[in-house]
């Protein structure tokens, strides 16, 4: 039985490989013009009930039928190269676009970190000066505090001795 099956298919795919290869469209003939008939070239003519046609064809001379066939046989393949060709327009406008944003993204970050680095030096520069200072202050001398207290106790004693001794007279 699976001899048979298998000689089967074979048979069959045999028998229908020419029909599967040929991919040719078939497209339908051109009506011929005929002797003494004038060529009309791209011509289409509306025909009205009654009337007779100016040449050979429905509504359309040959050269005009033959165009719109080979037109409509044409489309999907015209379709397919016009949407591959916006498709990859499309894509180099977005790597263009893409890569200049990256670059200016890239340069204002080098000048953003140029700008940090640069106040963190000047930071570290304002806090040892103010460390420097802090230990030369006044605030913390204890022997001018001392002096100090010392020549203004004695200011103020002199000056109230003198305010006693005016205000007693």
């Amino acid at each position: 039985m699976k001899k048979f099956i298998a000689s089967f298919l074979i048979a069959l795919m045999l028998a229908r490989a020419p029909i599967a290869a040929a991919d040719v469209p078939v497209l339908p003939a051109v009506p011929q013009l005929t002797l003494n008939e004038p060529d009309v070239g791209l011509a289409v003519s509306p025909i009205k009930k009654g009337q007779v046609a100016p040449f050979t064809g429905v509504l359309l001379s040959p050269q005009a039928s033959a165009t719109i066939t080979v037109q409509a046989s044409t489309f999907s393949q015209t379709l397919a190269i016009a949407v591959d060709k916006q498709k990859d327009d499309d894509k180099a406008e977005c790597d263009y676009q893409t890569g200049e944003l990256s670059s200016q993204c890239s340069t204002d970050k080098k000048i953003l970190q140029a700008k940090v680095d640069d106040l963190v030096k000047v930071n570290k520069v304002l806090n040892d000066e103010v460390n420097k200072n802090v230990g030369q202050s006044l605030l913390s001398n204890p022997y001018l505090w001392g002096g100090t207290g010392f020549v203004g106790g004695i200011a103020l004693t002199v000056l109230t001795v003198f305010a006693l001794s005016k205000a007693s007279k």
